[in-house]
């Protein structure tokens, strides 16, 4: 299993309104956010595109901002809430199958946050 695994360090966020123009002429809005992720000793280490389109664009591995994520809007507030009160935390990617995401490291069982 062929694979990139990157420490997220912080993080910064962009939420967009796009318009989004119909056949009838109106004028309809659509959401895309995204989240850029750094580490202190590589600097970009990702991105994680937000949409509200039902089929997303495929996971990918770019040159200039590494790890590129796609994730419906509506989990929006569920990753952000993650990389708030997680740590440590990774973005990985498989480089065979694209499929990718964050995780934490190992917590200990009932462990309660801090901060929240």
């Amino acid at each position: 299993m062929a694979g990139i695994l990157k420490l997220i360090d912080s993080y910064s966020i962009t939420y967009n309104s796009e318009p989004l123009r119909t056949y009838d002429d109106k004028v309809y809005y659509t959401s895309h956010s995204f989240v850029r992720l750094f580490n202190n000793h590589e600097g970009s280490i990702g991105r994680i595109d937000f949409r509200d389109e039902l089929a997303l664009s495929s996971n990918f591995v770019d040159p200039v901002n590494g790890i590129v994520l796609h994730y419906n809007i509506s989990r929006f507030n569920d990753i952000i809430n993650i990389l708030r009160y997680e740590k440590p935390m990774w973005i990985y990617i498989r480089t065979d199958t694209l499929r990718g995401g964050i995780g934490t490291g190992t917590e200990p069982a009932g462990e309660e946050e801090e901060g929240g």
